[in-house]
C-alpha cells in the first residue's frame, strides 16, 4: 500500500521517538548523518553518469541491470536523506512539509 508524504513523516517520527534519537541525538550528529547521506548520493550519482557516459546517452532502449541497481541506489539515498532531513526537522520544531513549501514559495517565481 502507497502512503502519503504525511504518512511517511509519521512513520519516520515515530521509527526516531522508538530509537530515543530525539533524546540520544543531538541536531550536529543528525547533521553528520544527513551529510554521510548526500556523500552516498554523490558516489551513485558519480557511477550512473560513469556508465552513461560509457553508454554514449541518450538511448532508447532498456535499462540494463547495472543501470538499473545504480538508480536503485539513488533512490535509496534520496529516501535517506529526506528520513534525515524529517528527523532534523522535528529536532528543530518545524515541519518538513512547511519547510518545503516554504522553499517552494521562495523559488516558484525565478527563472
Amino acid at each position: 500500500m502507497k502512503m502519503t508524504l504525511e504518512e511517511l513523516e509519521i512513520k519516520v517520527i515515530d521509527w526516531a521517538e522508538d530509537k530515543y534519537m530525539f533524546s540520544k541525538a543531538t541536531r550536529s550528529k543528525q547533521f553528520d548523518w544527513t551529510q554521510e547521506k548526500v556523500t552516498e548520493l554523490k558516489e551513485a550519482i558519480t557511477k550512473i553518469e560513469f556508465i552513461y557516459g560509457q553508454l554514449n546517452y541518450p538511448r532508447d532502449k532498456y535499462l540494463t541491470q547495472i543501470e538499473i541497481d545504480e538508480h536503485l541506489e539513488i533512490m535509496d539515498a534520496i529516501g535517506d536523506i529526506i528520513f534525515t532531513l524529517i528527523i532534523q526537522a522535528k529536532m528543530n520544531g518545524v515541519n518538513i512539509q512547511r519547510c518545503l513549501q516554504l522553499a517552494y514559495e521562495k523559488i516558484k517565481d525565478t527563472t
